[in-house]
């Protein structure tokens, strides 16, 4: 009760010394921006936060497995390695080429929270990120084109060992070895490439 009155005091004096009979619109809401126009203010928000790579990946409000393998990069506000493979990311053409054509790209910032439809399946940023074990950021995972879970890269990813990966994941007949066979693969390739 005693809210209410001050309420009405605090407008009362507001518009007592307004000098004038037009109320200031900017002061006082009218209530007229949907709640649909603050969802999509909100589910933009994490956009920000990696705005100069952003072509280069999906709406991760649907995450798509489809004809082509998926990847999807967790990071989060304030992480420094987040920020460096963003500049590989910015700074690598072939990385680029790569997100773009060969694979269904997401990048989902944990630190903002998001309704995404996962395997038909509605939900949230948190509970995705735990259910597919991400511990640190950035983590990367790569999915075969039926969503299956290939690979999770823990840390920070140089260009070079990126494309390597992306390359090695996209081929058919590596998607269908056993999680051992790929990870002795892709291990010796880095070896090999001395990436």
């Amino acid at each position: 009760m005693l809210k209410k009155i001050i309420l009405i005091i605090n407008l009362f004096v507001l518009f007592a010394c307004s000098g004038d009979d037009k109320i200031d619109k900017n002061i006082i809401s009218n209530g007229t921006q949907s709640s649909q126009e603050n969802i999509e203010i909100s589910n933009n928000l994490d956009i920000n936060s990696y705005k100069e790579i952003s072509s280069f990946f999906k709406n991760n409000q649907e995450i798509i497995f489809s004809k082509k393998p998926t990847l999807i990069i967790f990071s989060a506000n304030n992480c420094i390695y987040c920020e460096r493979l963003k500049k590989e990311i910015k700074n690598n053409e072939e990385i680029q080429k790569m997100l773009s054509s060969d694979y269904n790209s997401y990048y989902i910032n944990i630190s903002y929270q998001k309704i995404h439809d996962y395997q038909g399946e509605k939900i949230s940023t948190m509970e995705l990120s735990q259910k597919l074990g991400i511990d640190s950021t950035p983590t990367i995972v790569f999915f075969n084109s039926d969503g299956k879970i290939l690979f999770i890269y823990p840390g920070f990813i140089s260009a070079k060992r990126f494309i390597l990966t992306m390359d090695l994941l996209k081929n058919k007949q590596n998607q269908e070895l056993d999680e051992n066979e790929l990870l002795k693969k892709i291990f010796l390739s880095y070896r090999e490439k001395n990436v």
